[in-house]
């Protein structure tokens, strides 16, 4: 019973995950129309829902405490992005991975003809891992692939909740990341 528990624990926490993955995905669509304008490139909020769009889909299939890692089989069109969103969220988002970052010293002169010192310069961090990472199609297919989880895990919730009716018929119960039931 308590592994069942502990299961119905990770399951609900990446329903929420895989929630949070498909309404960043959404906004970027309705927000976004050309992914490689510099406009969208310099929006920070265009890389934050990049980020929340990877990271919370990624988070439930890769190992972490205390949820774990969680498994589950992916139809065929949509395992090669599966396994992108993954990848993506271990070099780039997650991660720093020192190969897709590089910082640049720009040297502005605060007053022409003065000789430069080292602080009249700014260091600026180049981020462009994303330009190649997502295209729109992909974020679409974002949507499909949550819809498609949302629908397995919800199935598997229901078959989990139904075994252990007994011990869920209490009106309020937290069930913790072990399996343990606290009332």
């Amino acid at each position: 019973m308590k592994n069942k528990l502990k299961r119905l624990y990770k399951i609900q926490v990446a329903l929420h995950d895989i929630d949070v993955a498909k309404k960043s995905a959404t906004e970027i669509l309705k927000r976004f129309d050309n992914f490689y304008s510099s406009d969208a490139l310099r929006d920070h909020l265009f890389y934050s829902l990049l980020l929340s769009m990877t990271v919370s889909y990624a988070r439930p299939f890769t190992k972490n405490d205390p949820q774990g890692l969680l498994n589950i089989k992916i139809s065929r069109g949509l395992n090669k992005l599966h396994d992108k969103l993954i990848e993506k969220r271990k070099q780039v988002y997650a991660h720093t991975d020192g190969d897709l970052f590089c910082v640049k010293y720009i040297l502005q002169p605060k007053v022409p003809g003065l000789k430069n010192k080292a602080d009249d310069g700014i260091l600026i961090l180049e981020i462009n891992p994303f330009i190649d990472s997502f295209t729109q199609n992909d974020v679409r297919n974002v949507q499909k692939l949550c819809d498609e989880i949302i629908t397995k895990f919800n199935k598997q919730k229901e078959s989990i909740m139904l075994e252990c009716s007994g011990v869920l018929s209490s009106n309020f119960l937290e069930i913790k990341p072990d399996g343990s039931i606290e009332t």
